[in-house]
């Protein structure tokens, strides 16, 4: 481990004498400043931060990513090219220490580029904030000191309303002809979200774990009427298996319009798991979409936010400093730098793939080959996650707490698959390699 740390030293001091790390620190301080000042909102300060510092910080890093990619290209075709490599090998080293420093090099400039990002967001924070009253920093303060954690209720597949649906009716859904199929989908879709006058709709939530912070719990809610702009009369109810304590609340809610109704925590079972209905009082149908129920309630720290989009954006650097070597080994700088850029570009993607995936499942009547197909989509589009950055910047801007879950399970697992695999197969390309002898 000495010898790439060794081989590190040496890819770091080169660097700072060609003045790449200084360059890359002032493109990423001047970049996010304009991103920063370059966003707008309705001039409240927690909307201004929440969408400055999402467009700032968003964008910022996915500049960085595509400059430590070039840069990790680069690094070691450059030293092939130049025949540097082939100096440092005449010498009883084992190749999987070279490509090891440099690796150890890139990461440490991804550490130092994302250090000057963090503080170049927050620096601008400040004195953006500075314009602003002391009760409207307050306000954004605790937005963002106290981060909140928001959780949408229990919704099974959409397909799976349809056949549902079908089964209610009574209806073969294998005899139906794909319009057939078509209009009994949004039939079901439609009826999912529509509460009709005295009629009430329920919904489960898992919370997870038991909110420790703070005496309520929020709950969110936007509804849409069906036929007329009026006042949305109603109660919700909380109730949970084995629970004995009971919550109802009336409310009167505009369309289209946002509300809020705060719980104590007393109401709330030990192991986070509850029902909430809904009761329509009015005289005409009101509709509920997917988003339009959320509970919110207070979790974590902007610290705790900090550590995790750092941690997490250090660890993708790496692997696509890791994946930016292996390729520059194989290919020249140009057509190694368009395939790498190209691959975190369609990680960037994965969301429209998987948009496609679920119009896939849409069919009434899969087949065994699609069965096969959708698999193969499925894995195809896991892959495609490997250089896919964390997805943290929006909920930083917006104070939401990082879950742990997401990074651990949801995103970490494809991206250290990534990672590894571009460390095995780039050790054993620079190991093939004739790198013993200067060659004229």
């Amino acid at each position: 481990m000495k010898k790439a740390f060794t081989i590190a030293k040496m890819t770091l001091l080169v660097t700072l004498r060609k003045g790449t790390l200084w360059a890359i620190g002032l493109v990423v301080a001047l970049f996010s400043t304009a991103a920063f000042h370059m966003a707008r909102s309705d001039g409240d300060l927690a909307n201004e931060l929440e969408i400055r510092i999402n467009y700032s910080y968003g964008l910022t890093y996915s500049i960085l990513s595509l400059i430590i990619i070039a840069l990790a290209c680069f690094t070691v075709r450059s030293q092939l090219d130049a025949k540097n490599l082939h100096m440092v090998t005449s010498m009883p080293l084992e190749r999987k220490w070279i490509f090891a420093g440099q690796a150890i090099a890139l990461v440490i400039i991804s550490f130092i580029a994302e250090l000057i990002l963090v503080g170049s967001v927050f620096t601008n924070c400040w004195f953006f904030s500075k314009g602003y009253s002391q009760d409207q920093q307050t306000v954004a303060l605790e937005k963002y000191f106290k981060t909140r954690r928001e959780v949408k209720p229990f919704y099974v597949k959409k397909r799976q309303v349809a056949l549902d649906y079908a089964k209610d009716k009574n209806m073969d859904v294998s005899s139906l002809n794909p319009t057939e199929w078509y209009n009994l989908y949004h039939d079901a879709l439609r009826q999912e979200t529509l509460i009709g006058p005295s009629e009430s709709k329920s919904w489960k939530f898992d919370l997870n774990d038991i909110p420790m912070d703070g005496e309520f719990v929020n709950l969110l809610y936007k509804f849409q009427r069906g036929k007329k702009r009026s006042t949305i009369k109603g109660f919700f109810e909380l109730t949970a298996p084995g629970y004995n304590v009971y919550f109802k609340k009336e409310i009167e809610a505009h369309q289209y319009a946002k509300g809020a109704l705060e719980i104590p925590i007393s109401y709330i079972p030990d192991n986070g798991r509850f029902e909430v209905k809904f009761t329509n009082q009015g005289d005409t149908s009101v509709v509920v979409n997917r988003s339009g129920l959320i509970f919110s309630y207070q979790k974590g720290s902007l610290m705790e936010n900090i550590n995790k989009c750092f941690l997490s954006q250090l660890f993708h650097l790496s692997v696509s400093s890791l994946v930016g070597l292996c390729a520059g080994i194989g290919l020249t700088f140009s057509v190694s730098s368009f395939m790498v850029i190209m691959l975190y570009l369609i990680s960037t993607g994965q969301p429209v793939f998987q948009s496609v995936m679920n119009d896939y499942e849409f069919t009434h009547n899969p087949t065994f080959m699609d069965g096969v197909i959708n698999n193969i989509m499925s894995i195809a589009i896991w892959l495609t996650k490997g250089l896919q950055s964390p997805d943290v910047a929006m909920n930083m801007s917006a104070g939401l707490n990082i879950g742990w879950d997401y990074l651990l399970q949801g995103w970490l697992p494809a991206v250290a698959i990534y990672g590894a695999l571009a460390f095995i197969i780039g050790s054993l390309m620079l190991t093939a390699k004739e790198l013993d002898k200067i060659q004229t």
